[in-house]
C-alpha cells in the first residue's frame, strides 16, 4: 500500500531527477528512491503540492508551483565552518564578477529558462565574496529584482562558488515559472491552506525526530549563513 510520503516521493522524483541532470550534479542518474535521505511534504497555500527532498549526497531540493524552485548544495554549509575558523583557506577567488554573472546565466539556460521568463535581461545586484581573517566564507550572491512586484521581492536568487563557478544555491521566485502540479494520491495531510495548518503538538517517534532534525539543521545553517554576523 502506498502511503502519503511514498506518494509524494513518487510524484516529485522525476522533477528532482530532471533538475539534477540538467545541472549535471554529482549523483547517479536518474535519481532514485535509494538516493533519498529525506522526503517531507510542506505547507502551501490553497492545498498546493509542495515538498522538500534531501539526497544522500547532501543536495537539497524544494518543490513548489509545479517545479523545483530551490536548490542548496552541500558545500554551502561549509561557510559557517569557514567563519568559525574550522577549515583552512581552500583557495583564492578565481572568478571575476562578470564571470560569476555569466556562470549564473549558464545555469538558467541549462534549466531551460530564458531571460524573459525569469526577468534576468538586466544586470543583477551582486554581493561579492566575503573574507574573514583571510578565509573565504561566501560565494558571489546574485539577485534579479522582479519587475512585476512593487515591493522588494526578487525574481531569482543564485549563489555562485567563487572558485569552481558552480551554483551552491538557487531560489526561483518568479511566478512565470509555475506549471501544472503532479497528482499525489493519497495526499499528505499538510497539503492544506497555510492559514490553517495541522501541526503535531508532540513528536515521540525516534525516527521522526531524526528525520525532522536532518531537515532542519541544513535549513538553519542556510539561514545563519545569511546573518550579518558573517559579514
Amino acid at each position: 500500500m502506498i502511503n502519503s510520503s511514498n506518494a509524494l516521493l513518487i510524484a516529485l522524483l522525476p522533477y528532482i531527477s530532471n533538475f539534477a541532470a540538467r545541472l549535471e550534479l554529482p549523483n547517479p542518474r536518474p535519481v532514485t528512491a535509494a538516493q533519498v535521505a529525506v522526503c517531507l511534504p510542506q505547507y502551501a497555500p490553497e492545498g498546493r503540492v509542495a515538498g522538500f527532498i534531501m539526497l544522500t549526497n547532501g543536495y537539497r531540493f524544494w518543490f513548489k508551483g509545479g517545479h523545483v524552485n530551490m536548490l542548496t548544495a552541500p558545500d554551502a554549509s561549509k561557510d559557517l565552518q569557514h567563519a568559525a575558523g574550522l577549515l583552512p583557506e581552500d583557495g583564492k577567488v578565481r572568478l571575476t564578477k562578470a564571470q560569476a554573472i555569466t556562470a549564473a546565466r549558464k545555469v538558467f539556460s541549462k534549466l531551460g529558462y530564458s531571460d524573459d521568463m525569469l526577468g534576468t535581461e538586466f544586470e543583477p545586484n551582486v554581493e561579492l565574496p566575503e573574507t574573514l581573517d583571510g578565509h573565504r566564507i561566501g560565494p558571489y550572491k546574485l539577485t534579479w529584482p522582479a519587475a512585476n512586484y512593487t515591493s522588494d521581492f526578487d525574481s531569482v536568487e543564485i549563489e555562485i562558488d567563487a572558485i569552481s563557478g558552480c551554483p551552491t544555491h538557487i531560489f526561483l521566485l518568479n511566478r512565470n515559472l509555475d506549471r501544472p502540479e503532479p497528482p499525489v494520491n493519497p495526499r499528505p495531510a499538510c497539503f492544506e491552506s497555510i492559514e490553517n495548518p495541522r501541526l503535531p503538538t508532540t513528536v515521540t517517534n525516534d525516527f521522526e525526530k531524526r528525520r525532522i532534525a536532518q531537515t532542519l539543521v541544513p535549513v538553519l545553517n542556510d539561514f545563519l549563513r545569511r546573518l550579518i554576523i558573517l559579514g
